[in-house]
């Protein structure tokens, strides 16, 4: 049997060959090294023992094609709807499915398409300089809602082995895309099976390289050095009378018009240099498209046509254009956007704080709350929950130009929290929790007005960890 890594690396030298078909992928699947390499991915830091007996019968089934993954189904709970767990088998099979469709397609994706938020953020805030106007790209019910005729259509584009379909197939029908959900911002990861990411991005690449083309047909004209240097609209009057070189503001709308598009899971956004008679025409192609060549719907009324002067919500960020106060006219005609701004948005920070229990709103005032279900945690542990959740929100949206003022804001609740969840541990008031000291006589838990967990380290030294604080 080949070395999986190998294999993969031998399918993904093909990968940028449009007219390169795949064939013999199932025999991948009688190969007990990819089991292995599956259940290391999987269950690298879990207890459960690789079973080379388990795998040898899952193998006879899959050659006999008697395998069939367990349906995937919602069960109610008063609180939440949860996916069914996977079985053994299923995460392997769907493990080694990725792994092989990954190595195929990862390559030839669209530079537009990302599977990180930050990354289309950044692209975002680097690209979409001076747009007029947003389309807000929302497909409704988009996993419910995948073709698996079309999707199966797709695949055979690159893959010519049935018996690999079949499986495709057998793991669609078993519901392995419907149902699943992305959560947006910093919890930016698919809620079900591995098989979701990639399958996603397989139907939508067809909509990347729509947009790719369209681009290339709308963009029109090149900017003059000279408005480059952002001559003021006083001196447009008096250049193009002497000057053919420079042009009007009306003539450049004319002759110069951009498209930006971005894709992150089944949201997109579209930004336009031009005209709301054009960002509508784009709007109703697109539409167009998605419907007749992917049966897909845009939800018209969260697509939306917004104006460079309002904000936009995106990823959970907040994103508009700022003003450019050097291009403001006088002769009456609208001033030019400049640089993309992010922001994060108050409820979204408050939205965080209440879900991790930091606090409560009373009388439309943040309260700080202890966390009961902590208190059996020792001190490192809790201060540990803490840092992770703050640390990860705080990356996420550290491209935001109002997150030191925001975060600064919530740190104090934060922190409150924190102190709170210890007294509540210790059955003790802040101030007393404050003075607390170590054997050495060092105060425990407050150093140098920072608060904090001191532990005895493996050398058996007294270490002082820090609560996270963007400052430290």
């Amino acid at each position: 049997m080949r070395n999986p890594d190998l294999v993969l690396e031998s399918l993904k030298k093909h990968s940028n060959n449009n007219q390169y078909v795949y064939e013999k992928l199932y025999r991948n699947l009688y190969n007990p090294d990819f089991f292995l390499k599956a259940y290391t991915k999987i269950y690298a830091k879990k207890t459960d023992e690789f079973s080379i007996q388990r795998v040898e019968k899952l193998i006879e089934m899959l050659k006999n094609e008697s395998y069939y993954p367990n349906p995937i189904k919602q069960k109610k709970d008063k609180k939440q709807r949860s996916l069914k767990k996977l079985s053994y088998e299923d995460k392997l099979v769907q493990e080694i499915i990725r792994s092989i469709l990954e190595a195929i397609y990862e390559d030839v994706f669209s530079k537009n398409s990302h599977k990180n938020c930050q990354i289309a953020i950044r692209q975002i805030k680097r690209t979409f300089t001076g747009v007029k106007w947003w389309i807000e790209g929302d497909i409704k019910e988009f996993f419910n809602n995948i073709n698996h005729e079309t999707l199966i259509k797709l695949l055979r584009k690159r893959i010519k082995d049935e018996k690999f379909l079949r499986l495709m197939r057998k793991f669609l029908k078993a519901g392995y895309l419907e149902n699943i959900k992305y959560s947006k911002g910093y919890l930016a990861v698919p809620q079900g099976g591995t098989l979701s990411s990639i399958l996603a991005n397989v139907y939508l690449h067809e909509l990347d390289m729509y947009m790719e083309k369209f681009m290339e047909q709308y963009n029109k004209g090149a900017k003059s050095k000279m408005l480059a240097k952002k001559i003021p609209a006083e001196e447009y009057s008096k250049s193009t009378k002497t000057s053919k070189t420079l042009l009007s503001h009306e003539q450049f709308a004319e002759d110069y018009r951009r498209m930006k598009y971005i894709r992150y899971a089944d949201d997109f956004l579209i930004g336009i240099i031009g005209t709301k008679e054009e960002a509508k025409e784009v709007k109703g192609k697109v539409t167009t498209y998605l419907t007749e060549m992917l049966q897909l719907e845009l939800d018209q009324e969260k697509t939306s046509i917004t104006h460079w002067r309002n904000k936009i919500r995106f990823l959970e960020y907040d994103i508009f254009v700022a003003v450019d106060d050097s291009a403001k006219n006088k002769d009456g005609t609208e001033p030019r956007g400049g640089m993309i701004k992010l922001s994060l948005p108050h409820d979204v920070l408050s939205s965080f704080m209440i879900r991790n229990n930091y606090m409560k709103i009373v009388n439309g005032k943040w309260k700080a709350m202890h966390r009961p279900k902590l208190l059996n945690y020792d001190d490192l542990k809790i201060l540990s929950i803490y840092n992770a959740e703050y640390r990860r929100f705080y990356q996420y949206y550290k491209y935001a130009f109002n997150v030191k003022e925001k975060l600064g804001s919530a740190h104090f609740i934060f922190a409150w929290s924190f102190k709170k969840t210890l007294a509540g541990k210790y059955r003790t008031k802040v101030r007393k929790l404050m003075n607390m000291k170590t054997q050495s006589g060092q105060k425990k838990y407050f150093r140098n007005g920072v608060w904090g967990v001191t532990y005895i380290n493996n050398r058996k030294e007294e270490t002082f960890v820090p609560l996270f604080d963007k400052k430290l």
